[in-house]
């Protein structure tokens, strides 16, 4: 676990360092976006992990859609990424991402990325169709130490498309409580002060 934390540590120095020098797309699939499928060992030279232009669409509608990363565990594939331009924004590719993911009900993680930011989705709210948020958002620019051992859980050797699912689940319930609290500690409600006070056992 050590080696993979700092192999994602040294990623993300080199993401600060020539990413922008990736000015095209194709340019921050080989330089970012290759390389931390590498880390996660998924080895962008073995076939039967990572296959370029997979065929994801549903039969007879808008036929020859591809994604751009199809990921493969047991001739199975478990993944799909969309790359972007590490200069582009992501918030506008989400709908794209999603009509790969749901033509494809074997796949249980859909992921956007521009090689700096990575944004990972699952369906949580309806069977086999993209949550339109993502669960987890890992920024290799301003890297958060803490989601590190949620990443490790993308690796092919520990793959598990139900782990993740409730790695989303309580990353999604998570976040919902923290923002709560921070809402209740910048503006607290007379029932929070009570409940704060009660729990410190102050009359």
């Amino acid at each position: 676990m050590q080696n993979f934390h700092d192999r994602i540590r040294a990623h993300a120095e080199h993401v600060r360092s020539v990413g922008a020098h990736c000015t095209t797309e194709e340019t921050t699939k080989q330089a970012l976006i290759l390389p931390m499928l590498d880390i996660l060992g998924f080895s962008p030279f073995d076939p039967m992990k990572v296959k370029a232009e997979y065929r994801a669409d549903f039969p007879g509608v808008k036929a020859s859609e591809r994604v751009d990363y199809a990921l493969f565990c047991h001739e199975v594939p478990v993944m799909f990424i969309e790359a972007k331009a590490y200069a582009e924004k992501l918030s506008n590719h989400s709908p794209q991402l999603s009509r790969y993911f749901n033509a494809t009900p074997e796949v249980t993680i859909g992921a956007i990325t521009n090689g700096c930011e990575w944004r990972f989705f699952t369906d949580l709210n309806s069977k086999n169709m993209m949550d339109s948020d993502p669960f987890l958002v890992v920024d290799f620019e301003n890297l958060d130490v803490s989601l590190l051992s949620r990443l490790a859980q993308f690796r092919h050797d520990e793959f598990q498309p139900e782990a993740l699912r409730t790695l989303a689940e309580e990353t999604v319930y998570l976040n919902a409580f923290t923002e709560a609290i921070s809402l209740s500690l910048r503006d607290p409600d007379a029932d929070f002060v009570r409940y704060v006070a009660g729990r410190a056992g102050i009359q």
